[in-house]
Parts: C-alpha cells; structure tokens; sequence
C-alpha cells in the first residue's frame, strides 16, 4: 500500500505522500497453544515404541517435549549433535543457547553440558 501511494506521489498524482506519517501496525504475536498432560499422554498412547517407526517417533516426539526444540530443528540435527553420555544436545540454531539439556525428567547439575 505505501509503495502504491509513494508511485502516485512520485507521479503526480497527489500533492503529498498520503502514507508518509502512518505507521504499520505491529504484527500480533502468536499465542503458542501448550500441550494439556491428557494430549501428552494420548500421544505417548498413539506410538508403538516396538516398532522402527514407533521407536523413531518416540525419541524425536521426546526430544521435542524435553527441550522444546521445534520439528524443523529437530531434523536437522547431526549425529555429532547429540551426547547421549552428558545427556545434552547442541543443535546451535539461532537464538538459542549453545546447549540444551536432555532431562528426561531427571534434574541436571548446572554446568553439565
């Protein structure tokens, strides 16, 4: 819309820029909708853990309950990623720490990655 009335300004076509001083309005933030303890469970339910896939599914479905990681990040990780000895992973996407931790419900010492 403003670079339209910038061109009719440009052009001649109005004797000012209509849009100058009208600022755009802020983009609202999106509410991040959170997993009830009943929906968590239904999908731990949902995943046969004795099957490849199921297996599969479970660590990344984990994975992104413990630490938060979106799907997109999670996929993205390397194998070289992953310390399954400190329980921690360093995925370094932006604007998140250097590492996250795995607690897998056990609480981690400060320091541990």
């Amino acid at each position: 819309m403003r670079a339209f009335f910038n061109w009719l300004y440009e052009k001649d076509y109005t004797e000012c820029h209509r849009l100058e001083k009208v600022r755009p309005p802020k983009p609202r933030e999106k509410e991040v909708e959170i997993l009830s303890d009943e929906e968590i469970e239904r999908m731990f339910a949902s995943i046969n853990p004795d099957t490849v896939l199921g297996a599969g599914n479970l660590a990344i479905f984990s994975l992104m309950l413990d630490t938060g990681l979106r799907l997109s990040e999670v996929v993205t990780l390397k194998h070289r990623d992953v310390h399954l000895d400190k329980r921690s992973a360093s995925p370094r996407p932006p604007g998140y720490p250097d590492c996250i931790r795995i607690s897998c419900g056990t609480p981690m010492p400060p320091g541990f990655c």
